[in-house]
């Protein structure tokens, strides 16, 4: 199990760079000048040649890229255009945000998703079952933003019950920065409004956030119990009298929960692209917003930032769903 994890650690570094080289190329070949942007239009010629060399950009794009991968060891994302701050810090107000996000988007994919899908397999033709159809169909065919824009007029334009977007009240105090999680932080600090606050600024992007997945996670978690439900040991459970509980939850499910598992892993991906419009729809402060508005600046070091962290965090998510297919099924073995 440890070589097997080393192993993948090892992958994982030359994924990252791979993805660094081709980010960064991709990057560079933009037919634009950030640091006429960065100066702005009343720059004059000498003052752009001053911070095209402070920021490095008169030399060679290999030496350029040799010189940013030397800095990436030592912890250093460089320098924002945009924000005139180190993209470090930048990463460390806004990767918060959309981790707390992303997690509320799985708490809520698993909680319904599962339950779903395991009872429309069990009462085929019923009610949930056509619920889960309908579920399925509008998550796959919806695109996030329209969702988003259709979630506010509704709940908030219309109905009022949920704020249209940001993360607590714009007359509110954050809690003290200890996990940059809102929830969490407000939790450990004693803060209980502002923790009812923050969870009901989260319910709405989560919800949006989640539901295209919600709709590919509870077809093959029904698909999954269907197939499980018609083999030989589940009907011998049947033939003992087993009761029907036990025997979806504790020899139907636990089997099905594999292949689902693999399908929620690949779907973590598909949570951080959807984050980036989530995030502008709703106002979100999270690294989305921050990527949308680095590449439309050309903000090169904030791009590179955003794309190697996501990157690390689907590589890592990846390596915890390989894992758990040891618990899920004591028969796979590394």
């Amino acid at each position: 199990m440890i070589r097997f994890v080393v192993r993948r650690l090892a992958f994982l570094v030359l994924v990252l760079l791979g993805i660094s080289l081709i980010t960064f190329v991709l990057s560079h070949i933009v037919p634009a000048d950030p640091v006429r942007l960065y100066a702005g239009p009343r720059a004059t010629p000498a003052t752009i040649r001053l911070i095209r060399h402070q920021l490095g950009f008169d030399q060679p794009l290999p030496q350029q890229y040799l010189l940013y991968l030397s800095n990436l060891l030592h912890g250093n994302f460089g320098y924002s255009l945009e924000s005139h701050r180190a993209v470090s810090a930048d990463l460390y107000d806004y990767l918060p945000a959309t981790i707390e996000l992303t997690l509320a988007a799985v708490v809520f994919i698993l909680v319904v998703g599962i339950p779903l899908g395991v009872l429309s397999a069990v009462l085929p033709g019923s009610i949930v079952d056509q619920v889960g159809r309908v579920i399925a169909t509008t998550g796959v065919a919806l695109p996030a933003f329209w969702l988003g824009l259709m979630a506010q007029l509704v709940f908030f334009d219309l109905l009022g019950w949920l704020p249209a977007g940001g993360r607590l009240n714009e007359s509110a105090n954050p809690p003290p920065h200890i996990t940059g999680l809102y929830t969490v932080d407000s939790l450990v600090s004693g803060q209980f409004a502002t923790f009812g606050q923050s969870l009901f600024h989260l319910l709405l992007p989560a919800v949006v956030l989640g539901y295209g997945s919600l709709a590919v996670l509870t077809r093959q978690i029904r698909a999954s119990m269907l197939d499980v439900m018609g083999q030989d040991y589940v009907r011998t459970a049947r033939g003992k009298g087993m009761p029907r509980r036990i025997i979806v939850i504790r020899h139907a499910l636990r089997n099905a929960l594999v292949p689902a598992t693999t399908v929620m892993g690949l779907q973590i991906g598909y949570l951080l692209g959807g984050a980036l419009l989530v995030e502008d729809v709703f106002s979100w402060p999270g690294i989305g917003r921050y990527a949308t508005l680095a590449t439309l600046t050309l903000d090169y070091n904030a791009i590179m930032a955003v794309t190697i962290v996501a990157a690390l965090m689907y590589g890592l998510v990846n390596l915890v769903v390989d894992l758990l297919y040891v618990v899920i099924d004591p028969r796979i073995a590394y």
